[in-house]
């Protein structure tokens, strides 16, 4: 899929407090480069609207008079949703100063879910074959709900970010973007096969969450003893 690129200088009423690009003004820049990729790809700007921004991560601080170059791809696709990956790079340093995902929908302008058509370059080829090692080579990484609201069947995900979709979690389950209470959760059990599953944890490192760490990882501690004392063999990943 095509990379689009947005260019902004760092002036002094983009700064911060501590003279740094201050984040609100990274944020809207961010949503800005993934909004002018979508709707070069979708053809139209008329009814995409943005979703949700994933995990918008400063690699480094941005000082003024850097001029930052904004990378922005659509790397997976549903129906009516699809995300943009969005890189920051300092053009002149060539070194990554932000980094994330942002979720776009299709919609008709009435606040009604669309269709939008992207067919990724994978769709348009012969599907690649993925490296027998990976452990995401099955057909929930090939096949889900949409990232919106789960209505989608047919998902399509850029081949990089399919092979290690952990690195940019960019699966809709990851996003818990349809909440716990659509599901109904019915225990079958098969004499003879052993159940298998492929978790992966998403946990909040930054220090405002330090309270709660210790808390999270006991429970995952307990999580993963009760997996093996039901007999589940499972894949984990952790972001």
């Amino acid at each position: 899929m095509k990379q689009y690129e947005t260019f902004h200088l760092i002036k002094g009423e983009d700064l911060n407090h501590h003279g740094t690009l201050f984040a609100a003004r990274a944020a809207a820049w961010f949503v800005e480069a993934g909004f002018v990729a979508a709707g070069c790809v979708c053809g139209t700007t008329d009814g995409i609207v943005c979703r949700n921004l994933h995990q918008m991560s400063f690699q480094r601080p941005v000082k003024i008079g850097t001029i930052l170059r904004f990378l922005a791809r659509v790397v997976y696709t549903g129906k009516s949703s699809f995300m943009v990956a969005v890189t920051a790079v300092d053009t002149l340093q060539e070194a990554v100063c932000i980094e994330g995902m942002i979720t776009f929908v299709s919609t008709d302008g009435r606040g009604n879910k669309t269709e939008h058509h992207i067919c990724l370059d994978a769709c348009a080829e012969e599907e690649e074959e993925l490296p027998e090692q990976s452990n995401y080579d099955s057909p929930n990484y090939q096949t889900g709900n949409d990232v919106s609201n789960g209505y989608d069947t047919g998902i399509s995900v850029a081949s990089e970010y399919t092979v290690t979709p952990a690195a940019y979690v960019v699966t809709p389950q990851a996003y818990n973007a349809v909440p716990a209470s659509a599901y109904t959760q019915k225990a079958i059990t098969m004499p003879g096969v052993q159940a298998q599953a492929d978790i992966v944890f998403i946990i909040d490192t930054t220090g405002s969450m330090s309270p709660y760490i210790e808390n999270v990882r006991n429970n995952l501690i307990a999580f993963t003893d009760t997996l093996k004392a039901k007999g589940i063999s499972a894949n984990l990943a952790l972001v």
